[in-house]
Order: C-alpha cells, then structure tokens, then sequence
C-alpha cells in the first residue's frame, strides 16, 4: 500500500534523527517547527523525538553519537498547536510534562523506564531536551569591567556543538515535518511538505517528498471535483465518495499499549468511530468510541485487558456521518480483523542487573552439652549471572566444610567415637525456568576431603549433586524445596520460604533435614529464621538464627551471615 510505504519510510527518518529545540526571544514558540533547528549557532536549544512508548518504556532518538549518556537526566515536553482566533496564525508551542533519567543509552537511540511522575503520560512526537541543554543552567557571570588593553590575536576556539552535523539537517527538517502533519488536514500536510522542499530542494529525500506532494494533490482535486474512490489499494468500504483508510493491526506483545487509527477521506465529514473488540471465543463484541484527532483522523487505544496475556482477540471499525447516509466499515462483525497477541521476545532482566557475588558463612551445634562435640563450620563463596532465557542463570562457587559427629548413641557413650569431616569442593549450577513462577535447579559438586581415624589424616576425591524446584519468582516472594547428597558428608533435605515483601528487608524461614557433619551421623532437625537489610539496590547484608536438634535432649543453636552484591 502506497500511503502505508511512505508514513513507514517517514518513521524510519525520524527515528534517525536527533530533534533540536528553537531559541527564540522572550520563550520558547515555534512558528516553524523544523526550518533551521540545529543550524548554525542555534544550539541553546537540543531536542530529541519520543518514537516509541510501550507500557514498561519510553525510547527517543538520541543516543550516544549525540552525548547521551546512562543517568543523564532529561526533560519530556509536549507540543501544543492552536490557531489564533483573531489573526489566523498557526501557533506551537511546548510545555514540559516532567524530568526524568536515560536508563540506557545505545548509540542512536535511548531508553526510559515509564514513571508516573509526569504530568500527562507520553505519548510518541513529545520532544526531550537534552542534558547538555538543560533550561536550569545558570549562565557565566558578566566579566568585571577592567583596562583596556591591546587584542592579541587568539587561536580559534572550538565552535558550539551542533545536535546535528549539517548532512543530516534534512532528515531532521523531514521528522519534524512528518511530526507536525500527523492528525492534521490535507491543507496543512501539503504546506509541510512543500515548506520542506522549498528550504532542501537537493535533498536525497526530494524526490520521495514531491511524489507525495503530487499524491496528496490529486485527492484534494477529487475532493473538490466530488469524486470518490479509493486511496489506497484495497479500501475498506469506499462509499458515497468516501474512503477508509486504515492497516489493520495483525500482531501484538503482551502489554502494548497499541493505538488503533482510522482516516476517512471524503468531502462529508465524519460523524464518529467506534471500535467493536472481543477475544476470540466469546459471543458479543465491547464497544468503545474513537476520538476525533483532526479532520480525518479517529484514534483509541486498544483496552489493557486484550492485551494483558497471550491470545487472540478480533475487531472491526464502524464510521459514521452526519447525516447518517452511509456507514462504511473496517472489516466486519461477520468477517473481523484478527489479531495475535504474542509473549515479548526482550530480556526480562536489565543488563545492569544480572550478576550477583555472594559470601557466607555458618555455625551449626546439635548439642550444647560440653561433653558431646556435634557441631560443624560451613564457607561459601559464589558468583550467579542471569541469563533470562530457558536456561535462567548459572551459579559457580566454592565451598569450605569442617565438623565433627557420628552416630548419635556412640557419640554419647563415649567423646572418643566422634569423627571428624573436612572438605574443600567446588560447583556448578543451572536454574531453568519453565514458566516465570516455576523454575528448577541442578548442582554438580566436587572437591577432596580429609577424614580422621588415625595419626595420617586420608585424602579422598568426593562429589556430589543438588536438585530442587522454585515456585515464585526469583527476586519476589517465592517457596524452594530441595535435596541435595555430597559423599562422605551426608544429605540434606530444604524447604525455605523467601519473603520480599519489603523493598529493604528481606525475610526467610528454613526447614532441613540433615545427617550432617558425618555420612552415618543421626538424622536432625533445623529451624532457621533469617533477615537482613538492603543498603543500596548493590548491597544487602543478612544474618540467620537456627535452632538445631538430634533428638528433645540432643539440641543446640547455630548462627550465621552473608554479604550479597548485585549489578
């Protein structure tokens, strides 16, 4: 389809190039929105377009080429346009809806975390100041008055930087104009783009530019002369000399905050729009109304609740006139559009917060009684990196084991029926996620170990393994159930409940089973309670409580504590 080609090709433009603010005395007013923004000298005032707005995002066309940097802080303004009720003069202007910080920054376009600290929310076409040309910074102050003294001549000082080199001025002249026709009358679009061609007749883009201008020509001389018609290939419904613009909507992600928009050509004017949507499977449609958005456009966004999950849902579009003649169609009751809403391919997981370093240690006694040794010292040292795909993320470390038990009726009888346990090992482990709250784990351990039973202390190769599921999310509250075996050493069964409830104070409760320290020591209970506190979003401190028993008379208490940084 023609027209769709060309509004395409014009986003691609505009998405490549860096909007600049005009500087003008007394204010910020532009009467012409594009004609000199980024020449010479003008550099007081250096915007970027807003080109995308999902429901988690808020990208613009300005990255690092142009000195955009992660954290930089930047401010949102929305365009306003009137026409004056007395002079007839076209008027812009622009408000700022808020301040907020580049989350990333790549090298032609940036990002932002939608915030609900804005005045109004985004929308694509707002533009953002850059830091560099921030409003609030103070100008030097004036010189002191001194003698005058003889000039000496000066090298040449590094001129201003330009937002945009001067090769790239038309395709900036091109965005805006494509920006500042979008919603408007035939009349208005036409001026743009023959503005655009009278101020870059040599630009590479002319020729593109003029086929338009002569497209947009021809439907206003059918207008005049009452012919309908299509405009498109394939209209929906021409009728009565009218015809529906529209490019149905085939594919969404999950959570989009897409816009449906109709364009009725014709010389009656538009009474209204209404978008008719059910998800694929039920009976009725819902109804909802189209705001108008200037002489030819109707626009609404798609509900929250069509795009909240994975499915597909259908829609039409119904049009009406004034006098009620005729009600041309997008599609239809019978016969809808059908749309695909899909999961978002993107990483769930920013990449400045993948990685997280881990060290703890543990104290762990069975029995306090001073003639009973029953007790064991654990170490480790970890480093885990997201991944956020099936495989979730990989966790290496090493640990340190040393303990002393045995059989629980042995070690009671006699102190010298204890034995001693020592072990250095390392591991490996993948989590997989299957869904976002169900993901399981897998750990490969080995390492030696050194038992006591004579004067010569024996060396023996060890390995082990550890499975266990998560239900929950990895960083919210979630419930982890796991067994793990590690030669000479023992098993352990672990059921521990993580609560992140509280942004700052994470809470866990732990229930294990265990014949730690020794592989034929006495099964025993634990019951550890855990807190800690998060400093900053890169450090948390933790500590852990436990009580710890054999049997009623064969108990004891243990405590411990990690350290944990996150970027």
């Amino acid at each position: 389809m023609r027209l769709n080609f060309f509004t395409a090709s014009l986003v691609a433009i505009a998405g490549l190039c860096t909007a600049a603010g005009a500087h003008a005395q007394g204010g910020d007013r532009i009467n012409n929105p594009y004609k000199g923004w980024g020449e010479g000298g003008n550099d007081e005032g250096e915007f970027a377009f807003v080109v995308m707005v999902t429901s988690k995002e808020i990208v613009f066309d300005a990255g690092t080429r142009a000195g955009v940097k992660t954290g930089d802080r930047v401010r949102i303004y929305r365009t306003l346009t009137v026409r004056h009720p007395v002079t007839g003069e076209e008027i812009s202007d622009k408000f700022p809806i808020g301040t907020v910080r580049v989350a990333r920054a790549s090298e032609l376009l940036s990002i932002i975390k939608q915030t609900k600290k804005l005045d109004h929310p985004p929308k694509v076409g707002d533009l953002v100041m850059l830091s560099s040309a921030d409003p609030k910074k103070k100008e030097p102050a004036p010189a002191k008055a001194t003698k005058a003294v003889k000039p000496v001549a000066k090298p040449p000082t590094k001129q201003p930087r330009s937002a945009l080199a001067a090769a790239d001025l038309d395709k900036r002249a091109l965005g805006v104009a494509f920006t500042a026709s979008l919603g408007r009358p035939l009349s208005i679009r036409l001026g743009h783009y023959r503005r655009f061609l009278e101020n870059y007749p040599t630009s590479a883009y002319a020729t593109a530019v003029a086929r338009e201008v002569g497209w947009l020509e021809s439907i206003m001389r059918k207008l005049e002369k009452g012919a309908g018609g299509p405009c498109v290939a394939e209209p929906e419904d021409g009728v009565g000399g009218a015809a529906v613009l529209h490019s149905p909507i085939t594919t969404l992600e999950v959570g989009d905050a897409a816009q449906v928009v109709v364009a009725i050509v014709s010389k009656q004017p538009a009474h209204g729009a209404r978008l008719f949507l059910r998800k694929v499977g039920d009976e009725g449609f819902d109804e909802m109304a189209l705001e108008p958005t200037g002489a030819y456009y109707f626009r609404g966004v798609i509900p929250e609740q069509y795009v909240s999950e994975r499915g597909r849902f259908e829609y039409f579009i119904e049009v009406a006139f004034v006098e009620g003649e005729s009600v041309p169609k997008v599609a239809s009751g019978a016969n809808p559009h059908v749309v695909n809403v899909t999961t978002p391919v993107v990483d769930k997981i920013e990449r400045e917060d993948r990685s997280v370093a881990r060290v703890m240690f543990e104290y762990v006694n069975f029995d306090m009684d001073d003639g009973v040794d029953d007790e064991y010292w654990a170490f480790e040292a970890d480093y885990f990196y997201r991944i956020s795909t099936f495989l979730y993320g990989v966790r290496v470390g090493m640990g340190i084991f040393t303990g002393t038990g045995g059989d629980l009726k042995e070690i009671e009888e006699s102190k010298d029926n204890n034995r001693e346990a020592a072990v250095n090992y390392g591991y490996i482990e993948g989590e997989f996620e299957i869904v976002p709250i169900f993901h399981f784990m897998l750990r490969l351990a080995a390492g030696n170990h050194r038992a006591s039973g004579d004067d010569n202390a024996v060396m023996n190769s060890v390995y082990g393994f550890e499975g266990g599921v998560r239900i929950g999310e990895e960083r919210k509250t979630n419930l982890v159930a796991s067994g793990a075996v590690l030669q000479r050493i023992g098993y352990e069964a672990r059921l521990a409940l993580a609560i992140n409830v509280f942004k700052r104070v994470p809470i866990s409760l732990e229930g294990l089973v265990t014949n730690y320290p020794v592989n034929d020591s006495s099964p025993g209970l634990r019951i550890v309670l855990g807190t800690g506190y998060r400093f900053t979003d890169w450090l948390a401190i933790l500590a852990r409580g436990s009580w710890n028993a054999r049997t009623i008379k064969h108990t004891g208490f243990g405590g411990g504590a990690s350290l944990a940084l996150s970027w």
